[in-house]
């Protein structure tokens, strides 16, 4: 064998042992999931402590929901919306929150969104006394990549409104989000998210797990809870559960697909972006 042809083999062994590596995490990943979709659930069994140490379920109120996950124009009618807030659904693919503060400034939120089986949720995350709103969405992702978006309209005591997105396994059921924990002695919502996270020199796989804490109407990431360093990692294995914090030297990188997973972005004022998304003044 040439040279030549040796680096073609080992280059093609190593990209399919890959390969073959990630379809097989995959399918173990459907097969051992398949009826969970949230994080909190969905990698429970790779959380770096026990579920009852994270308290109770936050406290929520569901304000619309799709009734028709075929139908994206099923996510029009809301109830009960928080005083001051309204939201316009008139454009195609697009949520239009409305608010005038107590400055008399009028503000809008424009989010496109997907609203196939989507949600519109309330409550008061941060306990600044002002309910702050939760849309829930699907992106459509299989396998392992992330299938959920969390946008956050948050409110201030003025009703200035902040934004915030996430993308994880995020779900909800019929009355709470399981995913948003009220843990003890700890007065604002706190956000469960994982990520799946790899690491290249050994090719192994981690769960990766972040806490976050609703404040004053922003969410910072915990660094550590009830004595374990966040985030925390647990080898992803195929035989769950695995709740063994891994030591690494190095952290692993999120892949590409579920970058916008590894942290809350918040959206600036300013012009709209790409998908017509826009966050500012009228």
């Amino acid at each position: 064998m040439t040279a030549h042809e040796s680096l073609i083999y080992a280059t093609s062994s190593k990209f399919f042992k890959r390969w073959l590596v990630a379809v097989t995490l995959c399918l173990a990943n459907i097969f051992s999931n398949a009826q969970v979709g949230c994080a909190y659930v969905y990698g429970g069994q790779y959380l770096p402590f026990k579920t009852n140490q994270l308290g109770q379920a936050f406290p929520v109120r569901c304000i619309s929901k799709s009734t028709n996950k075929y139908d994206d124009k099923a996510l029009r009618v809301f109830k009960n919306l928080p005083p001051g807030v309204s939201i316009d659904t008139n454009e195609e693919d697009k949520f239009v929150i409305k608010i005038t503060d107590r400055h008399g400034k009028r503000w809008a939120v424009k989010l496109a969104i997907s609203a196939l089986d989507g949600s519109v949720w309330a409550s008061d995350l941060d306990g600044n006394g002002q309910e702050d709103l939760i849309i829930i969405s699907y992106t459509g992702g299989c396998g392992i990549t992330p299938t959920t978006q969390l946008l956050f309209v948050m409110f201030d005591r003025q009703l200035t409104p902040r934004v915030y997105e996430v993308c994880g396994y995020f779900d909800a059921s019929k009355n709470i989000i399981e995913d948003l924990r009220k843990a003890k002695g700890r007065k604002g919502a706190i956000l469960v998210e994982q990520v799946l996270a790899y690491e290249r020199k050994t090719e192994k796989s981690y769960w990766r797990t972040t806490l976050w804490q609703a404040n004053q109407s922003n969410w910072s990431a915990l660094s550590q809870f009830d004595g374990v360093r966040l985030p925390a990692y647990t080898l992803y294995t195929f035989k769950p559960p695995n709740h063994k914090i891994s030591s690494l030297k190095r952290q692993p990188v999120v892949s590409e697909s579920e970058l916008r997973g590894s942290q809350i972005l918040p959206f600036n004022p300013g012009p709209k972006n790409a998908l017509g998304q826009y966050f500012g003044l009228e």
